[in-house]
C-alpha cells in the first residue's frame, strides 16, 4: 500500500490505518466523469493554458470543478490538472464550457517534482517512490512516454524541501518549467540553456502552480501554437516547442520570426541555412500591452541585442549563420519585469541538426 508520502522528517510519522472487510462481493471500478469531445476547437492558433494546478484532491483548497470554471473566467483555452501522485481529479464531472482540461500528475519524488500530461484512466497515476540516483528516474519517464504523455520537469531550482531537481534529465523528458508563478527563475533559464547548447530539445514552459488564491490562474501560463484544441494536439505542440511562456492569462504572445532569404521559421521550427547566410530576426507584437517594452534577442543562451518593441513597431535584429544554434527572445516591459519569453528557433547549418557548440551565431 502506497500512502502517497513521498518525504519523511527524521523523526518518523505516526500513522493509523483503519480497514473494513466484506465477505460481499468487489466493489465496481469507480467510472471516470465524462469529458467534452475534442476537439474543443478546430484551427490553428495560439491557445492559453495553465499546465500546473492543483484542487483538493492533493494540497490545492478547490475541487477540480471549481478550478475549471475559475481557468476558462481566466481567460485561459486549457489547464493540466496535476494533483500530487495521483490521478482522482478525473472522477469529478466539471462544467466549463470551452475548457480543454487534460489529465496530469505532479509526480513528486524525494529528489524533484515533475508534471507528466496526457494521463488517462482509473489508476493511471506514474510512481513516485524512487530516490535521486544513477538511472533511478528513467523507467519513471519511460513509462509515461509509453502511455502517450509527456514528462516535464518542475521548478528545478526551487528552494524547498525535496523541489529542486537531483535526478538525471534522461532523453525521454520533453520540457522544463522556467517560470513557477509569479516570477521567471533565472537559474532555471540557464539550465535550460546549458541543455539546449548540448544539443538537447527541451521546452521551456511556465505554470502559475495554483494551490489557492489569492495566488491568480494563468500566472505564469503557456501559449501554445497547436492545430487544434485537443489533448493530442497541445502536447504535440508542446513537444516540438511550439511554445511561448507568458506572465498572464490573457495577453496574446509575441510573435518571433527568422529569415533566411526565401525560408521562414517560427518558435520550435529549424530553419536551415548555409554558412555566411544573413538572418533577418523579427519580434512583432500588436497587443497594448506591449506599449513601452523592449525586445531581447538570446543566441546560444548569450544577449545578443535589444530593441524598442511596440504595437506600432516590430523589433528587428541582423544575424549572420556560422553554425548550429539557437535565437529565441524575451520581452520585457518599460519598468524591465519580464513579458514573454519565448522558445527557441533551431539554426541547423549544411542541413545538420543542431549540436554542442559555442559563439556559434554572430
Amino acid at each position: 500500500m502506497a500512502l502517497g508520502l513521498y518525504k519523511v522528517a527524521s523523526a518518523g510519522v505516526d500513522v493509523e490505518l483503519q480497514i473494513e472487510t466484506s465477505r460481499g462481493a468487489p466493489g465496481r471500478t469507480p467510472a471516470l466523469a465524462s469529458r467534452p469531445a475534442e476537439p474543443i476547437r478546430r484551427g490553428e492558433a495560439w491557445y492559453a493554458g495553465d499546465l500546473h494546478v492543483h484542487t483538493y484532491h492533493s494540497d490545492g483548497n478547490e475541487s477540480a470543478a471549481a478550478v475549471a470554471r475559475a481557468a476558462r473566467e481566466a481567460g485561459l483555452d486549457f489547464i493540466a490538472i496535476t494533483d500530487h501522485n495521483n490521478t482522482t481529479h478525473q472522477l469529478e464531472p466539471l462544467a466549463a464550457p470551452g475548457l480543454l482540461v487534460i489529465g496530469g500528475e505532479e509526480v513528486t519524488t524525494p529528489g524533484g517534482h515533475a508534471n507528466v500530461w496526457g494521463l488517462r484512466g482509473w489508476r493511471s497515476e506514474i510512481d513516485f517512490r524512487v530516490p535521486p540516483g544513477p538511472g533511478s528516474i528513467e523507467p519513471l519517464v519511460t513509462a509515461a512516454t509509453a502511455r502517450g504523455a509527456l514528462f516535464s520537469i518542475n521548478h528545478p531550482v526551487l528552494e524547498c524541501g525535496g523541489c529542486a531537481w537531483e535526478h538525471e534529465i534522461p532523453a525521454g523528458i520533453a520540457s522544463m518549467e522556467v517560470w513557477n508563478g509569479p516570477s521567471a527563475q533565472p537559474a532555471a533559464v540557464a539550465w535550460w540553456e546549458r541543455l539546449l547548447r548540448e544539443g538537447r530539445r527541451i521546452t521551456a514552459v511556465g505554470a502559475s502552480d495554483w494551490h489557492r488564491a489569492p495566488a491568480v490562474l494563468g500566472r505564469a501560463s503557456v501559449r501554445v501554437r497547436a492545430d487544434e484544441l485537443s489533448a493530442p494536439a497541445i502536447l504535440a505542440a508542446i513537444r516540438a516547442g511550439r511554445v511561448v511562456v507568458m506572465a498572464d492569462a490573457r495577453t496574446p504572445p509575441p510573435v518571433l520570426t527568422v529569415r533566411a532569404g526565401a525560408a521562414t521559421a517560427a518558435v520550435g521550427d529549424t530553419l536551415r541555412v548555409r554558412p555566411g547566410d544573413a538572418l533577418e530576426v523579427e519580434v512583432t507584437a500588436t497587443d497594448p500591452a506591449f506599449t513601452g517594452a523592449r525586445a531581447h534577442l538570446v543566441g546560444d543562451g548569450e544577449a545578443a541585442g535589444d530593441a524598442p518593441l511596440s504595437p506600432a513597431a516590430p523589433a528587428r535584429f541582423r544575424r549572420t549563420a556560422t553554425a548550429n544554434g539557437t535565437l529565441r527572445a524575451e520581452v520585457r516591459a518599460s519598468d524591465g519585469s519580464l513579458i514573454a519569453l519565448t522558445n527557441p528557433v533551431y539554426v541547423a547549418t549544411e542541413d545538420r541538426a543542431p549540436a554542442r557548440s559555442s559563439n556559434r551565431l554572430k
